[in-house]
């Protein structure tokens, strides 16, 4: 069975090395989100792989406790970089990606 959409799953290794969270050090998520879609070779993301990175990002850097982030912020994020969402694929797309479906008409 699948995961509901907006899931968010995660697993962390464990380095038996202690990682601080910081609540006051900063995060900049709109950069991580830029670095993330940047290494997206096919202009195609789903949200919930996004948003899994943007945390580890988060989490590697020591400010997991400072990450604050709505939907609606990061939607427009991600749009600003010239994303947009396919809600039939449900998908990010970079501008000029065309959605093709997977399987053809029956």
């Amino acid at each position: 069975m699948g995961q509901p959409p907006g899931e968010l799953i995660l697993t962390f290794l464990k380095t038996d090395k202690p990682k601080t969270v910081d609540a006051n050090k900063p995060f900049d998520v709109e950069a991580a989100i830029v670095r993330i879609l940047d290494e997206t070779s096919n202009g195609t993301v789903y949200g919930e792989y996004l948003l899994n990175w943007v945390v580890v990002e988060a989490w590697q850097s020591g400010a997991l406790g400072s990450l604050n982030i709505n939907r609606t912020d990061f939607a427009d994020m991600v749009a600003r970089q010239g994303w947009s969402y396919d809600d039939k694929a449900h998908q990010w797309r970079h501008a000029g990606i065309m959605s093709v479906p997977l399987l053809g008409r029956l």
